[in-house]
């Protein structure tokens, strides 16, 4: 099997071991895959903030240049690319890291919805925001929660609905699970805490 020593970490490796790269010699980079792995590595981590800023206003200035090969991209390939995701999913490791991948980002989502709209109740001032709900202040939650088709949506995608919204406090409030659930028990929609003794 053919051999090539890295100019980087000096060991021999076979070919497959390093990029293609017309200019270098046997058109194979000098340096191995790993090294120059470990180079961007160090290199981003060195400079990621500058990187991130800049990756942000490149999306900011090309937002429709962006879209629109991601869309004429999956045009092109959306067989491949359904084909891969199936393949992908089936795999129960992967189906079971997707579903806690999905579950952190809406425990996340969730927290950082609640923290804008104060982080406590606005009845009785509880702050755990696992007891913490989104309360619809116009009690129109039933007509946000309905999809076109007539199903629900799931949790999450309410979330995203509500952030997309900006998380507009006209709208929305954080309040705990009892106060939420006992203003649908009294008239006018009132929590009883705040109901004359």
């Amino acid at each position: 099997m053919p051999e090539k020593t890295c100019t980087k970490c000096h060991q021999t490796l076979p070919f497959e071991s390093f990029y293609r790269s017309p200019q270098g010699r046997n058109g194979l980079s000098p340096v191995c895959i790993e090294c120059h792995r470990q180079r961007s590595r160090d290199y981003y981590q060195g400079n990621k903030e500058r990187m991130l800023d800049g990756f942000k206003q490149y999306a900011q200035a090309n937002r429709k240049a962006l879209t629109d090969y991601g869309r004429s991209y999956y045009a092109r390939n959306s067989s491949k690319i359904c084909e891969q995701t199936r393949k992908r999913m089936s795999e129960p490791e992967r189906k079971a890291n997707a579903k806690r991948q999905r579950k952190t980002s809406q425990q996340a989502l969730r927290a950082k919805i609640l923290n804008h709209l104060g982080g406590r109740c606005y009845c009785c001032g509880l702050d755990d925001l696992r007891f913490l709900t989104i309360d619809h202040i116009n009690n129109d939650g039933r007509i946000d929660r309905k999809l076109p088709s007539g199903k629900s949506k799931n949790g999450y995608m309410i979330l995203l609905d509500i952030q997309r919204e900006g998380i507009p406090k006209d709208r929305y409030r954080a309040a705990c699970y009892n106060c939420n659930c006992a203003r649908n028990w009294t008239e006018g929609k009132i929590c009883p805490h705040q109901l004359p003794s």
